[in-house]
């Protein structure tokens, strides 16, 4: 099981609040990894990336999620395509949307079905009505 700082199990949206530390691809050790809590704005998330001193329009950086229900860190650890901060943001905002129920039934069946990528939990997210 993944563990996560979730100090309440009952709600969805706020209850669960989905955050990410930003690291650099070629930060040196011991450099900021600004934590971004999800959703952000875009001008939020590019002062995360600014803080973490990731060059603009690169995309080299890493995502670690700190918080969030397990289906949010079953997306992010999904490394086979790693998620860029504009999807783990989607993610979180549609996340911010599901019931307390909806989440927990999300966080069961990212645990039953593959999961290969961020892609594979937003669509999922979107379409709890179509799983069993």
């Amino acid at each position: 099981m993944i563990t996560h700082n979730n100090p309440n199990q009952e709600g969805g949206g706020m209850d669960y609040p989905c955050k990410v530390k930003i690291t650099a691809t070629d930060a040196p050790y011991g450099s900021n990894s600004p934590e971004l809590r999800l959703p952000a704005n875009q001008e939020e998330m590019i002062a995360a990336l600014d803080r973490a001193q990731v060059p603009p329009g690169s995309g080299d950086y890493t995502l670690d999620p700190t918080g969030g229900p397990e289906s949010f860190f079953h997306a992010l650890y999904a490394y086979r395509n790693p998620p860029s901060l504009a999807e783990a943001n989607a993610l979180a905002e549609r996340l911010n949307q599901l019931t307390g129920e909806q989440t927990r039934t999300l966080d069961e069946l990212t645990q039953r079905i593959p999961i290969h990528g961020i892609a594979d939990v937003i669509n999922a997210a979107h379409n709890l009505d179509n799983y069993d």
